[in-house]
């Protein structure tokens, strides 16, 4: 079932998400090549973002920032200020979705799912080993984490590309989340 909006389907408006105009005119061949960047999945996670907004205006919505990205003054300071969870997705969407029903001529309204969380990583990124079930030990933590926040009620996923990630939103928007991914951990 594809989850996308029909507005946001075509190549070219993912392209304008993605990339950016400046970003398109280089890949036009109408402005300059610039520096090899390596921001890859930072320009992932701004882009999704950006889709967010535009789609979802009302919608509020978190960006976890790396302790490795703080400086050392704020390493230590998030230390005194967070518990030991440091293992966050990038991307924590703040709105739960409910479930509306009559019993016995009452509205009823159930919790389904708290919050969605999204782990951005680099595009062509393999989350596992050769055997292509156990996860590769640099992301053993943040799943441990992923397995908690799905004991929560709250979806958690790995995500490498915006598509999936456009997916994994509007999927849970409606109710209904993807699977949950399952590694092994050694």
């Amino acid at each position: 079932m594809d989850y996308t909006p029909p507005h946001l389907r075509s190549q070219e408006e993912k392209d304008l998400l993605l990339f950016g105009k400046k970003n398109l005119k280089i890949m036009n061949g109408t402005a300059k090549l610039p520096a090899k960047r390596k921001h890859e999945e930072a320009d992932l996670h701004l882009a999704f973002c950006k889709w967010v907004k535009i789609t979802y205006p009302n919608d509020q919505f978190i960006r976890h920032e790396r302790e490795g990205k703080r400086s050392w003054y704020m390493q230590n300071l998030f230390k005194m200020y967070n518990s030991d969870l440091d293992k966050m997705p990038d991307f924590e969407l703040l709105e739960p979705v409910y479930e509306m029903m009559h019993i016995d001529g009452i509205m009823v309204v159930k919790l389904l799912y708290c919050r969605l969380y999204i782990e951005f990583k680099k595009p062509q990124t393999t989350l596992t080993l050769k055997d292509g079930i156990t996860i590769k030990p640099e992301y053993s933590e943040q799943y441990k984490r992923h397995k908690r926040f799905w004991e929560q009620n709250s979806p958690a996923y790995f995500c490498n590309n915006i598509d999936d990630a456009i997916a994994i939103f509007n999927a849970y928007k409606v109710g209904r989340p993807l699977p949950q991914q399952l590694f092994e951990i050694r």
